[in-house]
């Protein structure tokens, strides 16, 4: 071999240290190239114990891991009763407080008030229908609202008035049934309040249809059969306006 050449073994001599390598015996304890060193005392402590206790070791962590995380949500549903509490309190405070009311505002007007007044006044002396005793209130000056509050403020039987209004009407002249109910109503009392009244007074018709026939004739000249037909036209049947002409005449 030159200088400057690497060396290369024989295959005779890679064969000769493979068996030199087996059969050397092996390296001590702690010789340089041997494996570390084993210490009793510093072996793994989890590997030194039982298959039971490494069981129960992990049983053990695994409660008081719960127990921990137990604690720590209690503590947390501990504090909300104090808010809730807290609130109600707040709560209650705010609704105690006193309210402040609004100034109390009059139930009427003056000119309610007067209109009011003035239809009682009316209804005292005379008997009107509604809407007659809103023209009246008109006619005095208050305006319409007002009228109509008068009127809807206070309690009528307008039947009766009705019934008044009919007495007061065969007091000054004679009518005939129908024309006693068309009288009413142009006064403003309603169809049914007119017919009740009618009926709820007693009336002699054939007497009304004599006061009737007399009147005619006090201002003018009929034949017999002039004033039946005329009485007729008045809404007298056939036999009271007979009637009142018989004794008319």
């Amino acid at each position: 071999m030159t200088d400057g050449q690497e060396y290369i073994p024989t295959p005779e001599e890679r064969r000769r240290n493979r068996e030199t390598a087996r059969n050397a015996p092996p390296p001590s304890q702690g010789e340089a190239g041997g494996p570390p060193p084993q210490y009793p005392g510093r072996q793994n402590w989890w590997f030194r114990r039982s298959t039971k206790a490494q069981f129960g070791i992990v049983i053990a962590c695994a409660v008081v891991l719960f127990a921990v995380i137990g604690a720590f949500a209690g503590g947390n549903n501990s504090g909300a009763p104090t808010t809730t509490a807290a609130r109600a309190e707040t709560l209650e405070h705010v609704t105690a407080a006193p309210e402040q009311s609004a100034p109390a505002q009059p139930s009427e007007t003056a000119g309610q008030q007067n209109a009011r007044e003035s239809a009682e006044t009316y209804l005292g002396t005379a008997a009107f229908s509604r809407s007659g005793l809103i023209k009246q209130l008109k006619f005095e000056g208050y305006s319409l609202a007002d009228a109509t509050y008068a009127v809807g403020a206070i309690t009528v039987n307008w039947k009766e008035q009705a019934a008044k209004s009919a007495q007061t009407y065969l007091g000054t002249a004679a009518f005939s049934r129908s024309g006693l109910i068309k009288q009413l109503k142009f006064e403003g009392y309603s169809l049914a309040d007119a017919t009740y009244a009618v009926d709820a007074i007693t009336v002699n018709w054939k007497e009304q249809a004599a006061k009737s026939a007399r009147a005619y004739l006090d201002t003018s000249s009929f034949s017999r059969s002039g004033l039946i037909t005329q009485l007729r036209y008045e809404g007298f049947t056939p036999t009271q306006a007979t009637y009142g002409v018989k004794v008319a005449y």
